[in-house]
Parts: structure tokens; sequence; C-alpha cells
């Protein structure tokens, strides 16, 4: 297998996206990321720097020429919770958002999650009370 493919899975991996988030972030098609990432076609380097972006490596780490992996600068990160509410941004989930704002909505989704996960004892309760018929 080429480097590059293994290396685009592991910066995916690492970066704690998926292919459908960094597609979004790179604007890149889910399906041709995924033709990248699984060796079928050859990645234009636009497209090997959009994802070196997305994933916080640089491009020469994906094509193998560099061992460190990387970027200077800290690309936005969008943890996994986040992979269904970020392809709703317009233009782009890293369009006009600073890591601040993803920080936020992180905690907004674990908040959610959080109370969704101790009320659902209660609604299944609620539910099976509703449809018993009462005795006559």
């Amino acid at each position: 297998m080429d480097i590059t493919p293994q290396r685009i899975n592991e910066a995916i991996k690492k970066s704690g996206g998926s292919i459908r988030g960094v597609a979004k972030v790179a604007d890149i098609p889910q399906s041709t990321l995924q033709r990248y990432a699984s060796g079928k076609n050859d990645v234009p380097i636009d497209k090997l720097k959009a994802i070196a972006k997305a994933t916080g490596v640089t491009a020469a780490y994906l094509l193998g020429w560099d061992s460190v992996s990387q970027q200077p600068e800290p690309a936005l990160v969008i943890p996994p919770i986040l992979n269904d509410v970020q392809v709703a941004f317009s233009g782009g989930a890293g369009d006009g958002l600073e890591q601040a704002d993803i920080d936020a909505l992180v905690t907004i989704a674990e908040r959610m999650k959080k109370y969704r996960d101790e009320n659902k004892d209660h609604r299944a309760w609620e539910a099976a009370k509703s449809r018993k018929k009462p005795a006559h």
C-alpha cells in the first residue's frame, strides 16, 4: 500500500474526526476522500493540502516525506461528537469558526447527551405508564 492513503487514514483517526467530517472541512466530496484514503485515486496537491489542514498534519507527512506530523499552527479540531452537527454549517464547518466556537458546541452537545441519558429511564417509564389501560 502506498504511504499516502495509510497516512491519510492515520491523520483522520488521530484528529478524532471521520471521513465525513474531514471531507466537509477540507471541502472535498466524501466519496472522493474515501477513494484517496483507500488508494484508489491519487491525491492532487491542492486536495492533499486541504486534507492536511483539516486533520492537523503537514502535506509532507501525508506524502511520507516527513515523520513529524504536526503542523506549525494547529488546525481547527472538530471532535467526533460534532460529526453530525458540523455538516450543517453553511459553506463548510471551518468557515468563520474559531476553536472557541467548536468548544462551545461540544459543551452544548455533551450537556444534551447527558440530559438525554439521565432522562432515558424516566421517559421510558412515562411511555409505559401511558400505554397501560386503566382497570375497570
